[in-house]
């Protein structure tokens, strides 16, 4: 039979390693961000045609209208929604 103290052993050290697993995480993830290039806003989108989007925070550029996105691909495919 597990004792009280046993108990208060197990809660204890699970909240102190739930708190040093967020403190890490937080850590990492501002060790990651800080990796990554910050763009300005109104840099203009052709210019990042090479450049790794991982390794990108494209967080203050603005919207892309729905009209100014372009085919990937090699054609453009015209797709009839009533077929």
């Amino acid at each position: 039979m597990q004792t009280r103290r046993h108990f208060a052993k197990l809660a204890f050290g699970g909240v102190l390693g739930g708190s040093a697993l967020l403190a890490l995480s937080s850590w990492t993830r501002w060790l990651w961000a800080a990796t990554r290039k910050v763009l300005a806003a109104g840099t203009d989108r052709k210019s990042l045609i090479h450049e790794d989007p991982a390794k990108l925070d494209a967080t203050n550029l603005e919207i892309t209208p729905l009209e100014e996105f372009e085919t990937m691909g090699p054609t453009n495919r015209v797709v009839d929604p009533a077929y």
